[in-house]
């Protein structure tokens, strides 16, 4: 133990070190073998590198948060993806609702036409909530997309018209600036992020507020179970319809 804490770097050990070349300088990296012992370490240490990432995503966040209206338009981007995350659980709580109107339409052979219209409009409310939902995503993805790109291009330019001509030359920097920008071309890196953390939110808010109108659909609106085939057709009906998903 006492030797591994006071070992010697050694460049010239390639099991150990890392090297990487970028222009005139020289990147030497520790490849922490002693984790390769631990079991998981593989994973623990991908979360380690997030962790070691997160100020370049703060520095990320203020640098979009600097450019005119980014914020509030990034805030009324979160926003839709809230609602847009939500009109899956309403409408299968309609659902539920309309499940109980079948179940008691066999067993009674009556069907109250108030509650029928209510929960038929209630439906139909909630596809049309979602359709100007997923307009106004679209409306606001295209200036936020291209005020981030724009940005982030003019960094990226200032930031190669500093390298001198090696230095451009070199394929790890070429490597590196490629990597400023989408696979897609259409977007920036910075953005691609900012729709994965939206999914990442969106999908999450979707299955607990999901699964939240699903246990009170199953236990608090009826007085026995409903017919799981009847109630596994709805959710999966509405889960599919009311998929939002931000591109």
């Amino acid at each position: 133990m006492g030797a591994d804490k006071h070992r010697v770097f050694d460049t010239e050990d390639s099991k150990n070190v890392k090297y990487s070349r970028l222009g005139v300088w020289e990147l030497y990296e520790e490849k922490h073998p002693e984790l390769s012992r631990i079991p998981g370490a593989s994973r623990a240490e991908s979360y380690l590198e997030i962790g070691q990432s997160l100020p370049f995503v703060w520095r990320m966040i203020k640098d979009i948060g600097s450019i005119d209206n980014c914020w509030l338009l990034l805030s009324l981007y979160l926003f839709v993806i809230v609602l847009s995350s939500l009109i899956p659980a309403v409408a299968l709580w309609y659902s539920g609702q309309l499940l109980k109107i079948v179940e008691i339409a066999i067993s009674e052979r009556s069907v109250d036409k108030g509650v029928l219209f209510r929960v038929a409009g209630g439906r139909i409310g909630c596809a049309i909530a979602a359709r100007i939902i997923r307009h106004f995503m679209y409306r606001l993805q295209r200036p936020l997309n291209n005020s981030i790109k724009q940005y982030y291009s003019v960094q990226v330019f200032r930031s190669m018209a500093r390298l001198d001509l090696p230095t451009f030359e070199d394929p790890a920097v070429q490597r590196q600036t490629e990597a400023a920008w989408s696979t897609s071309g259409q977007s920036s890196v910075a953005w691609d992020t900012i729709n994965m953390v939206a999914g990442l939110i969106s999908t999450v808010i979707r299955l607990i507020s999901q699964v939240s109108a699903g246990d009170t659909v199953s236990s608090g609106d009826y007085a026995r179970p409903p017919n799981p085939q009847l109630f596994t057709y709805f959710s999966g009906l509405d889960s599919y319809q009311y998929s939002l998903q931000p591109t």
